[in-house]
């Protein structure tokens, strides 16, 4: 599978600009849902990417630190293949993984702390970017199969579009009601 790490890198940077973007939204509005589009609302969708990711770079971020500790074996299954190799996810296909469903006790705050930690995450991995994706060291998705840090990436960056437009689908709601 062919993937471009310097731009999946460049194209993440991008959409958690865009994520700090609506976290600057008002509580009431980022609350919205809008069950036609989604049964989660904007700030439950934003919620979810971020614990996804977070669980994906945080484990890259320790791939960097520890990579002898992780498996060269595995590989990508077929529907991750797929997912990754067109970078799309069709809508309302796949279930969350339970750690990564939303809470209803997660605040506002609590997305901010998760989106700086996560910037955290991707700043070291920019200023690893070299071992990085050199990498072939692989970590398991739970559904799709087991990521080196290249599809790693891949997986934050496709996920994370995927939802945005969602998010902005219900926002578009908001702004004509």
């Amino acid at each position: 599978m062919i993937t471009n790490f310097d731009k999946d890198l460049q194209a993440v940077d991008h959409l958690y600009s865009e994520i700090e973007t609506l976290l600057e939204k008002p509580e009431v509005v980022l609350r919205h849902r809008h069950p036609s589009i989604s049964k989660w609302s904007t700030d439950e969708q934003i919620q979810h990417v971020l614990l996804a990711n977070r669980w994906a770079l945080s484990t890259m971020v320790s791939m960097l630190r520890d990579g002898e500790e992780f498996s060269e074996s595995g590989r990508l299954k077929p529907l991750g293949v797929l997912f990754l190799g067109f970078g799309a996810i069709p809508r309302g296909r796949g279930k969350a993984p339970a750690a990564a469903k939303p809470s209803a006790e997660a605040t506002l705050s609590d997305l901010k702390v998760n989106h700086r930690q996560q910037r955290g995450y991707l700043k070291k991995i920019r200023e690893n970017q070299d071992l990085a994706r050199s990498l072939r060291t692989r970590f398991q998705h739970p559904i799709l199969g087991d990521f080196t840090p290249s599809h790693g990436l891949r997986f934050v960056r496709v996920h994370t579009r995927h939802h945005l437009k969602i998010v902005n689908e219900i926002l578009a709601t908001v702004e004509t009601a």
